[in-house]
């Protein structure tokens, strides 16, 4: 590259506006001068690894930087990582600078609030008294089901916190109160995130009709974890095989040796000829 390109005030910020990266190809002189690099920042946070050390240490270049890359707070000096006007400018921009952050502020609710809302999994940063803290688990969950781990337990029972994470991961039944395994209501809408779910249910909500088709409606899989009444259910087993022809293997074993049930089966998904014998 011609040097004169890369000493060209204008053309390098031109280039920092379609790619912050592009800061690293510019001369030593412009990285180093502190009113180009806020305008570098104002244009792209992404400059501000690309700028002279010293100014990683200017509180109004950092403050500038995060507001459009949070991440960057990384390279921000030690003092400004836990100035918080700072921090929560990035948290906002992008929850994940969180990790980055001074261990003091982890405390601070609204920045924890801010960071969760895109970053679930932050809830991991928060201090004790947050992750009992119903707003800010809820918010968490939204963002990332897994947050749930880090939940206070006393959260474990609060339904809609628990359908929330469920929506993302599945896993979280089996951390969630023992109480929701038997709640019909409950299990109505958790199978329709992820029907596997009917695995850890009650066995009296096993052999529901209606959570059983939910269940399968959302992975025909899960006909497995039916009751075996529900197994013998030929309009239940066809929903169940209408996503995987494997399904079938879970039918009961009269209804899989009825040739009316079984034609119908093929004619709705060709994979079940497979898996019959």
């Amino acid at each position: 590259m011609d040097h004169s390109v890369r000493e060209d005030p204008e053309i390098v910020l031109l280039a920092i506006r379609n790619n912050g990266m592009a800061f690293e190809y510019a001369d030593t002189r412009l990285q180093e001068n502190r009113e180009f690099a806020f305008k570098a920042v104002k244009e792209s946070g992404l400059a501000l690894q690309f700028s002279s050390p010293p100014l990683h240490a200017d509180r109004e270049i950092v403050l500038e930087a995060v507001k459009s890359a949070g991440r960057v707070l990384y390279y921000a000096d030690t003092a400004l990582r836990a100035d918080r006007e700072i921090v929560l400018e990035a948290v906002k921009n992008a929850g994940l600078a969180l990790y980055y952050s001074d261990p003091s502020l982890r405390a601070d609710r609204q920045i924890i609030l801010e960071a969760v809302k895109s970053y679930g999994w932050g809830l991991y940063y928060a201090s004790p008294n947050l992750k009992a803290e119903r707003k800010i688990v809820l918010a968490a969950v939204r963002n990332d089901g897994r947050a749930f781990y880090y939940a206070d337990p006393s959260l474990r029972a609060d339904r809609e916190i628990v359908l929330e994470a469920l929506k993302t991961c599945s896993s979280v039944v089996q951390h969630a109160h023992s109480k929701f395994m038997a709640d019909r209501e409950f299990a109505m809408q958790a199978v329709t995130f992820n029907g596997n779910i009917l695995k850890y249910l009650d066995p009296k909500l096993r052999s529901d009709r209606e959570i059983v088709l939910k269940a399968v409606k959302n992975n025909g899989l899960a006909l497995r974890y039916a009751d075996d009444t529900i197994q013998s259910d030929g309009k239940v087993v066809l929903e169940a095989i209408k996503e995987f022809g494997s399904a079938i293997n879970y039918a009961n074993k009269k209804l899989k040796s009825d040739q009316t049930f079984i034609i119908e089966a093929i004619k709705l998904n060709h994979d079940v000829r497979e898996y019959i014998t």
